[in-house]
């Protein structure tokens, strides 16, 4: 039996009324299973949901011998194999995302259309389209740059990729001292800047705006993510700056073309119909304004901003779980709708 992530399962579909559909959803850092409890309650009715959350997450004290790291690679095919042992064979699944767990879910998204039915991007958003490489290439797909907004390029947003830039570093940096050095020391530094975060109100303007998890349940080794994902960009070449060579018994015939190629650290655009809801009472956006112009031009996607932070879901949970619901039952809202949905 492979490695599977971290599972939680509720479902109040009464049995025999046939085959209930799967909605599985991925928490980010540092959220366990219960950062969508509202969420799930409310599909349960009439959904299967499996919440599943990064390696490690469910945890605040590790086990004598356990690593305190895994790779991306590894997260990638953890994610692949918990959602093909929990569903049967042919079963598609609506696939929820938040935070980390958007890197990994779009990617697989994208790797396996065959599996994924519909997604929701929750805060975190798209980096690129892609295509399938050449014959020959060393890479699985080639990255694309969004088409341009009509009024031309869109500004850098300097700002923004500044503040990313340094938050992730430093949860890096926290992680990788408590590695090294002393792991008491390295959550002290995590979770005081996580305090400061949320004092200069950077995930969420709104001081009644909520955030998932209690500090005194974040640990430094629950940021090994960064790591992960920066020492790939910071100490390989660029011609090297991919996560793996991914081949599995999973992968999609669809998707491989018979190529075994490198996937790239950025997040590709699905081919499934996407919906993107993102918090607008925060200081830094985590995605563009090309990205939200894709999903409004591309029918059966949409985007919506919540009046909300970083965890939209838990400052309006009746709202995101109308939204949400009604996409998956093919009505699509937008970004630009003036009228928001009826509760």
């Amino acid at each position: 039996m492979p490695n599977l992530l971290p599972t939680l399962e509720v479902c109040d579909v009464p049995k025999g009324a046939g085959t209930a559909p799967v909605v599985f959803m991925l928490a980010g850092f540092p959220d366990d299973h219960s950062v969508f409890a509202k969420l799930a309650d409310d599909l349960k009715r009439t959904h299967r949901v499996i919440v599943a959350c990064l390696p490690l997450y469910d945890q605040t004290s590790l086990k004598e011998g356990q690593s305190d790291y895994y790779s991306v690679e590894e997260v990638l095919f953890r994610l692949e194999a918990t959602v093909y042992s929990k569903t049967d064979p042919d079963q598609k699944v609506t696939l929820v995302i938040h935070d980390f767990g958007c890197p990994f879910g779009y990617h697989f998204a994208f790797l396996h259309p065959d599996k994924v039915d519909r997604l929701v991007g929750l805060d975190i958003g798209c980096t690129n389209l892609a295509r399938p490489a050449e014959k020959g290439s060393r890479h699985r797909y080639k990255l694309e740059k969004f088409p341009e907004l009509p009024e031309g390029p869109e500004p850098p947003r300097t700002k923004d990729k500044l503040n990313q830039l340094f938050y992730q570093l430093y949860f890096s940096f926290a992680y990788l001292f408590g590695r090294k050095v002393n792991y008491a020391v390295g959550t002290a530094l995590l979770r005081g800047f996580i305090k400061c975060m949320h004092l200069f109100r950077f995930l969420n303007t709104d001081p009644k705006s909520k955030a998932a998890r209690d500090l005194k349940d974040v640990r430094c080794w629950h940021a090994y993510p960064y790591w992960a994902l920066w020492s790939k960009i910071l100490f390989r070449p660029k011609s090297y700056m991919y996560t793996h060579t991914y081949e599995s018994q999973y992968t999609s015939s669809q998707v491989a073309s018979g190529y075994t190629g490198l996937i790239p650290v950025w997040m590709p655009m699905p081919k499934c119909d996407t919906l993107f809801l993102y918090g607008k009472r925060k200081r830094i956006m985590f995605h563009n304004n090309c990205f939200l112009k894709y999903l409004k031009d591309t029918p059966g996607c949409a985007a919506m901003g919540v009046d909300g932070g970083h965890w939209m879901f838990l400052d309006k949970p009746d709202f995101c779980a109308k939204v949400i619901r009604d996409f998956m039952d093919g009505i699509v809202y937008n970004y630009a709708d003036t009228i928001p949905p009826k509760m």
